[in-house]
């Protein structure tokens, strides 16, 4: 086993840590986490959705937090306010075209 294989699960992990240290204070953990990964070999899609992702289970993790102590009041948080997240993108809704997207060269 080489070195970088042996370093490269804990420098992640310590990355998260201190990504998701960074998140609960002021927010902002991606700029520790996606240049960590695009550093360990990663490529960028992979690293934004992977920030991404890390993201979206660091606010519903709050979300749930915050409705589980009391603090979200029933009247402000409908169920129509979770549509938005169910959208498409609007370059999902065009069947009009066959290419796809991209750099055209």
């Amino acid at each position: 086993m080489d070195t970088a294989s042996i370093w490269f699960y804990p420098v992640l992990f310590v990355t998260g840590l201190a990504a998701g240290f960074v998140d609960s204070i002021a927010g902002g953990g991606g700029l520790i986490t996606v240049p960590v990964l695009l550093s360990t070999g990663f490529a960028p899609q992979d690293a934004l959705g992977t920030n991404k992702l890390q993201a979206a289970f660091g606010s519903g993790s709050a979300a749930f937090h915050f409705a589980h102590a009391g603090l979200v009041r029933r009247m402000t948080a409908s169920p129509e306010s979770f549509l938005p997240a169910l959208a498409p993108r609007p370059e999902q809704c065009s069947s009009s075209t066959n290419e796809s997207p991209g750099p055209t060269s």
